[in-house]
Parts: C-alpha cells; structure tokens; sequence
C-alpha cells in the first residue's frame, strides 16, 4: 500500500502526468463465492492478513488508490486493471502468484483435486489492456481482464495444454466496447457466460 501511495505522491508533483494506469487483481475483486456474476463493481471484503493476505494486500492497495484519488486535488484520472491468473512468457527468473500454483500441482501439494473453474488471462494480453487504458480517452474505473476459464482436472490431465512458457489457450481476445481489449467478465460457475463483442 505504501508502495502505491508513493507512486501517487510523484505523480502529483510531476508536471504532464494525465492518467495514472494501476495494475491490481481479480483478486481485489473477488473474495470468495458468489451466486452470480463478478463485476467491476465487486470488492473482496473476505480476505484478512490471517486469512488471505496475497488478496488482502491487493485489495488494500487498490482501495488507497481510489481514495487518494478522492481526496487529493490531482491533474489526473485513474483507471485500473484487474487481471485474473496471469501466464504466459516471464521476463523474469522469479515466479508469480500464478505459477507457483502451478509448479505446487507438480509437486503434489494439493492432497485432493478441487472442484473448480480458475480464469486466466495472457500477460501479453494483459499489458496491452494497460496500453489500451491508457490510449484509449473514454476509458475510466476499473477492468477485470480474463480470456477464459480451466478447471483444476483440465489442468491435471493436461497441464501441457496450459504451458506457461508459451501459451496460446488463452489469447483469444474478445473486444469489449467499453476498453476495446481482451476483457470480460468471469462468472464464477462452470459455464462462464461468453464474452462481449463488438
């Protein structure tokens, strides 16, 4: 949260600085189940330090975030980005969030196979959702940013359908009007609704 915090004091006495584009979580978003639909609209108020922390410290950054927004006097607007399971090509050595749940389902640390859908969206695709926020000047709020869902068996029995390194199962962009990018919302059941297009 400071992190954030710092990010938004510099950008207040930068002079130019006319969108600021935050990379957050679905994870701010969703904080468990729900009967329906997740939305922009959604926040995760589950999650605790005790419980959660990973969606507890996205949810708690974002939210500092938009209230900086709505208490300090700034030359700039906000939008954010939301993504669900990030994969796809690393430029770095280190793992995220996402790969480590992978790497763990190798290594046999799930003592069970759970009954659920995961969403995942490409990095690439990801980061031209940052762009796109930030190009695009009718852009505005927030975006969950996902390309479609796989269920913890799908990615038992075929884990090479999922390859991290260089995935093609999930870039199959589907153009929203609101961002024109590859986002739609995930619906947390196993029949996700399809995505929007224009």
């Amino acid at each position: 949260m400071n992190g954030t915090l710092s990010v938004f004091e510099s950008a207040i006495q930068t002079e130019g600085v006319k969108r600021v584009v935050l990379t957050s979580s679905f994870a701010a978003i969703s904080g468990g189940s729900k009967e329906g639909t997740w939305t922009e609209d959604d926040w995760n108020t589950t999650s605790s330090l005790e419980s959660g922390s990973y969606p507890y410290s996205k949810t708690m950054a974002e939210r500092a975030a938009w209230e900086f927004m709505k208490n300090r006097d700034t030359s700039f607007d906000l939008i954010v980005i939301n993504p669900t399971g990030v994969i796809g090509p690393s430029i770095v050595s280190r793992i995220n969030q996402t790969h480590e749940f992978f790497s763990n389902m190798t290594k046999g640390e799930y003592p069970g196979i759970i009954g659920f859908e995961f969403p995942f969206v490409d990095v690439r695709d990801v980061a031209r959702a940052h762009i796109l926020a930030m190009e695009t000047p009718r852009a505005a709020g927030r975006y969950i940013t996902s390309a479609g869902t796989a269920s913890f068996r799908h990615m038992v029995d075929s884990p090479t359908r999922l390859d991290m390194a260089r995935n093609t199962s999930f870039r199959a962009c589907h153009w929203t009007p609101r961002l024109e990018t590859c986002c739609y919302v995930w619906q947390q059941t196993s029949n996700p609704r399809e995505p929007e297009t224009s």
